[in-house]
C-alpha cells in the first residue's frame, strides 16, 4: 500500500487547482439528461454538475448510475454528425478530437452498460466507432445499440441501416434489422437472427437472461475479471509511475491547459517533447485499456456478489474470498480511479498536441 499512497499523492498534485481544459475545442453537447450523471474532465469532477447545453471536450469521461440517462450530440465541426444516448449503469469516454490524421477514427469508448447511436449523416467518411474491449462498431447512417452485459458479453442490435462489428481477432460481422451480433467472453462471435422491429425486446431478454444466470452463479465471472485485475494492476501502476516521471514536461502542459493556452502550432521544442513522451503515453494507454475493462466489469459484477461468496480460486488470488476481494477493490477505488482519470487526461493532452502538429505539417 506504500506504492499506492505515493501514487495518490501524485494524482492529487496533478489535479490541484481550478478545473482545466475549459478552453479546448468543443466536440459535442449534452442535449438531454435525467438524474445527475458523473462527468470528469482533466482528472476532476465537473463543478457545477453537467446539464443540458454543457459543452463536451476531447476525453471527457461520463458515467450514469441506476435510472440516469444522458444524450450527447456531436459537433458538426469534427466531421461526425451523431447522437449518442447513454443508458443507466453505463460508463464511457470520448476519444474525439477537432482534427484527426487521415485514416484515424473518432471513438466513443464504452466501458460498461449500453449506448444507442443515431448517425445523422450517411457519408461513410463520418468516422465514428463505438469501441468496447471486445468489439469495434461502425455504421454510416445507421441507428444501433451496443450493450455490454455484466459478464462482459457484447450485443449489437440495429434499428435502421447496417453496422459493421469487428473483434480483436480481425473477424467482422454485420448487424441489421434482421440480425444481431453477439460476442461472448469465451471468444464466441456470431450473428443471431431476430424479428424486425423487436430489437429492443430481444436486447432486454438477452440482458435479463445473463443477469439471472449471474444471480444463480457468478463464480466464473468473478474468477475471470478479478484475476485479470490483480494481474494488470501492477503493470498499470508501473506505466503510470513512469509517465509521472516526465513531470518536467507534464507540468508545463497542464499549466498551459489551465491557462487556456492550447497549442495552435508545434515548435521544434514542442515536437521534441511530443516524441519524448510518445513511448510513455503509448505504454500507459495500453495498460489503461486493459485495467479499465476489468475495473468496470467488476463494478457491474458487484451487484451479484451474493452469488459468489466462496473463494476466488485464481492463480493470482488463491487466498481471497469474493467478499475479501471486493473489500480490497473498495480500498483501491479512489486511488485507481484517480490514476485512470489522470492517465486519460495526459493521453488527451498528448493527442491534442499531436493533432496540432499534424494540421500544421505541409501536404
Amino acid at each position: 500500500m506504500k506504492q499506492m499512497s505515493a501514487l495518490i499523492v501524485l494524482a492529487v498534485l496533478i489535479t490541484a487547482g481550478p478545473c482545466a481544459g475549459l478552453h479546448a475545442q468543443t466536440v459535442g453537447h449534452v442535449i438531454y439528461l435525467s438524474g445527475d450523471p458523473i462527468a470528469v474532465r482533466a482528472a476532476r469532477r465537473f463543478w457545477p454538475a453537467i446539464g443540458p447545453g454543457t459543452a463536451l471536450q476531447p476525453f471527457d469521461f461520463l458515467e450514469t448510475t441506476a435510472d440516469e440517462l444522458l444524450e450527447i450530440e456531436t459537433d458538426d465541426a469534427i466531421g461526425v454528425r451523431a447522437m449518442v444516448r447513454m443508458q443507466p449503469h453505463s460508463a464511457l469516454y470520448l476519444e474525439l478530437l477537432a482534427d484527426v490524421p487521415d485514416g484515424q477514427r473518432h471513438a466513443v469508448r464504452l466501458l460498461s452498460g449500453a449506448v444507442s447511436v443515431r448517425m445523422r449523416d450517411p457519408d461513410p467518411r463520418a468516422r465514428l466507432e463505438v469501441v468496447t474491449a471486445a468489439t469495434r462498431v461502425t455504421g454510416a447512417g445507421a441507428e444501433y445499440d451496443v450493450t455490454i452485459a455484466a459478464d462482459g458479453a457484447v450485443l449489437v442490435t440495429v434499428a435502421r441501416g447496417t453496422a459493421r462489428v469487428s473483434d480483436p481477432r480481425g473477424r467482422s460481422l454485420f448487424a441489421d434489422v434482421e440480425r444481431a451480433v453477439e460476442h461472448r467472453p469465451d471468444g464466441t462471435f456470431r450473428s443471431v437472427p431476430l424479428t424486425v422491429g423487436r430489437s429492443d425486446r430481444f436486447r432486454s431478454v438477452w440482458r435479463d437472461q445473463i443477469e439471472a444466470n449471474l444471480r444463480f452463479d457468478a463464480a466464473a465471472a468473478y474468477r475471470l475479471y478479478a484475476g485479470l485485475y490483480l494481474e494488470q494492476l501492477p503493470h498499470f501502476q508501473d506505466t503510470y509511475l513512469s509517465l509521472m516521471g516526465m513531470r518536467h514536461v507534464l507540468d508545463r502542459w497542464m499549466e498551459a491547459d489551465r491557462q487556456g493556452r492550447d497549442p495552435q502550432r508545434v515548435t521544434e521544442a514542442a515536437a521534441a517533447e511530443l516524441d519524448e513522451l510518445a513511448s510513455y503515453v503509448e505504454a500507459v494507454r495500453d495498460s489503461l485499456r486493459r485495467i479499465e475493462t476489468s475495473w468496470y466489469q467488476l463494478q457491474q459484477l458487484s451487484r451479484f456478489a451474493a452469488a459468489g461468496a466462496g473463494p476466488l480460486d485464481t492463480a493470482v488470488a488463491e487466498r481471497l474470498t469474493v467478499s475479501e476481494f471486493f473489500e480490497r477493490l473498495a480500498d483501491d477505488a479512489r486511488i485507481v480511479e484517480d490514476q485512470m482519470h489522470t492517465a486519460r487526461y495526459v493521453i488527451g493532452l498528448h493527442a491534442r498536441r499531436a493533432a496540432a502538429r499534424h494540421v500544421q505539417q505541409p501536404g
